[in-house]
């Protein structure tokens, strides 16, 4: 077993943290508004930064390790990978040090200047761009919008135009919500605002969802199945849409039929000049990452009684209905790639994302596409980091 990291981790919490809302009711968006002065907030210091050059290499180094900072939300892979070694060994391989910060709220942090990769939304990095004035690139891909709608089961609601005038409950105006926003402003023409929109929005964290939802305190819920896996099997709670339960599968039906798996949640985000300057680096944060996808696949059962504290399985019955979940429809529910690599017919798909946002008023019209780095594992990986034969980012899961 590899170490977990947790002297070289850091957990963002507590008074004073910089949140993905606060990052955003700052930049506007809160408002519902585009065009706003926004102030990107700065994070504390004291994080240390990362080697102006990249020292890393896959036959082993003398130099000093390349420092990458990497901020992620809570993930049980990334438990996983470090809690089993795979981490410890790709940074050995190839010459860097991960330091992890683990938030929910990936963008501030990022955006502050406190990390070097961050896992963001296809649907943030314009608006990341936009209020901070930086540029940015995305270089692999880890899992698709996972995001649900959850109604009580006895719910007389069956669609978010239904729901005009409710209470909802989400865990912030930012991330998949602007995904959301966008969709349904096009299918319903709803606001999502927070404040002066079509709903009373809850600002709540998603751990907390469930039971609210229960006592009534909202009528909807923006969450995610890890946190309802209890709920929905009990049959307390159900998906508002039960065909198009994640919001990559909403996009699918509603807004581009030809985007299969398609909208990505995470994202591996930089900067260019941090991608030009260290390539081994990223070659080899790849790597370890479709060495950890590859071991969700071959094992998720194993990965989920791990980590109870990620998941709301208490017993074998939720934790065989979980996994039944993501594998049934030819594992179309399971929102993990089965490639991290971006190849370059995802990344053109992908793109419609951006224009989707542009369009229903999200995006300036001026705003660049944010690019996409295509990259290939090299020959010599190994068999546990190569992607399986055929899988590109876009097919099923079964590919």
């Amino acid at each position: 077993m590899g170490q977990s990291d947790n002297d070289r981790d850091v957990e963002v919490g507590g008074a004073g943290k910089v949140t993905r809302r606060g990052f955003l009711a700052k930049a506007g968006l809160a408002a519902g508004a585009i065009g706003l002065a926004g102030t990107i907030p700065v994070v504390g210091a004291g994080c240390g930064s990362s080697s102006s050059s990249d020292s890393s290499s896959s036959g082993g180094s003398t130099d000093e390790p390349t420092v990458v900072r990497f901020v992620f939300a809570p993930d049980p892979v990334w438990n996983f990978m470090k809690d089993t070694g795979i981490v410890a060994k790709w940074e050995e391989k190839y010459n860097f040090t991960i330091v992890n910060t683990t938030t929910w709220d990936e963008t501030a942090w990022f955006v502050g200047g406190h990390a070097d990769i961050a896992s963001s939304g296809t649907y943030e990095v314009p608006f990341m761009a936009e209020n901070s004035g930086k540029e940015f690139v995305s270089f692999g891909v880890y899992n698709l919008m996972r995001d649900s709608i959850f109604v009580r089961s006895d719910s007389p609601y069956q669609t978010m135009e239904d729901l005009k005038g409710q209470r909802i409950s989400t865990a912030g105006t930012g991330a998949s919500m602007l995904m959301y926003a966008a969709m349904f402003k096009k299918q319903y023409g709803v606001d999502l605002r927070l404040g002066g929109g079509d709903y009373k929005v809850n600002i709540q964290e998603f751990e907390a969802m469930p039971a609210a939802l229960s006592k009534g305190d909202s009528e909807a819920s923006f969450g995610l199945i890890d946190f309802e896996i209890p709920y929905v099997k009990s049959g307390e709670h159900r998906w508002l849409y039960p065909e198009q339960r994640t919001g990559y599968e909403w996009y699918q039906s509603f807004i581009d039929p030809t985007a299969v798996r398609q909208v990505a949640c995470n994202l591996f985000v930089t900067t260019p000049e941090w991608l030009d300057a260290h390539p081994k680096a990223a070659e080899g944060f790849n790597l370890m990452w479709q060495e950890g996808v590859n071991s969700w696949y071959g094992d998720k059962e194993s990965i989920i009684r791990a980590y109870p504290d990620l998941f709301t399985t208490t017993n074998d019955a939720e934790v065989e209905w979980f996994l039944n979940y993501l594998n049934e429809n030819d594992g179309m529910s399971d929102q993990c790639v089965k490639t991290v690599y971006i190849d370059p017919t995802w990344a053109e798909n992908e793109k419609a994302v951006f224009t989707l946002l542009k369009e229903q008023g999200f995006v300036k019209e001026s705003t660049p596409d944010p690019k996409f780095k295509t990259m290939t594992p090299p020959a010599d990986a190994p068999p546990e980091a190569q992607p399986p034969s055929g899988a590109g980012a876009s097919p099923s899961p079964s590919a």
